[in-house]
């Protein structure tokens, strides 16, 4: 009798074990056809670790994005400077308007704005121009437009019109004039930034316009 009672009770646990299998990951004993490992809570399908592995990378690069997006966390990371950048609007032979901006990070100092041209002959001429913005502060993320000018001739920028309609003819104007601007870090380093354009030269840069009457 107890022969067949330990018979029947080692069939019962042979076939216990033989309706289980290994976890694919963890290597725990689990049901033959689960489809989840209630140790490790591993997909035992293949497909299936692999869209888990998708969404769990893609939830950590979205909580990395967002953790930099902080703006504490930003300021952290980035590096803290001030980054100007123009566009010129408009300009005849008296004075040339643009758009400043920073897209920075941190305050800029001003200093000076120039305009230097360079002709097909390699010469190459420097007018040191006037504005409203000497010599004062653009914080971060502002703009602005400006009017500079020194009282002699100076290039004019061949205009958007011009410039569209030369190139939906795929001609390319060469960008002979260059607008300097320079400014100054809150580290206290000095920039020179240029930004060329389109424009069309004078003959001699030193002729005095006449006072407007």
């Amino acid at each position: 009798m107890a022969i067949v009672v330990r018979t029947a009770t080692a069939s019962f646990f042979k076939s216990k074990m033989e309706s289980k299998k290994e976890c694919v990951e963890c290597a725990q004993p689990i049901k033959l056809r689960a489809k989840r490992c209630n140790h490790c809570a591993s997909y035992q399908s293949a497909l299936r670790r692999y869209l888990q592995m998708i969404v769990l990378t893609t939830g950590f690069a979205l909580t990395t994005l967002t953790i930099y997006l902080l703006p504490p966390v930003k300021e952290m990371i980035e590096p803290q400077k001030a980054d100007i950048k123009v566009s010129v609007v408009d300009s005849d032979f008296k004075a040339i308007s643009f758009m400043i901006a920073n897209v920075g990070n941190q305050t800029a100092a001003i200093t000076q704005v120039q305009l230097e041209t360079k002709a097909e002959s390699g010469y190459h001429s420097v007018h040191y121009l006037k504005s409203d913005i000497d010599h004062s502060l653009l914080d971060p993320g502002k703009a602005k437009i400006v009017k500079a000018s020194n009282g002699y001739l100076v290039p004019e920028a061949v205009s958007h019109e011009v410039r569209q309609m030369l190139a939906n003819q795929n001609i390319k104007l060469e960008e002979s004039c260059e607008l300097v601007i320079q400014y100054i870090q809150l580290s206290g380093t000095k920039f020179y930034k240029q930004f060329p354009f389109a424009c069309r030269l004078i003959d001699r840069g030193d002729i005095k316009i006449p006072p407007e009457k």
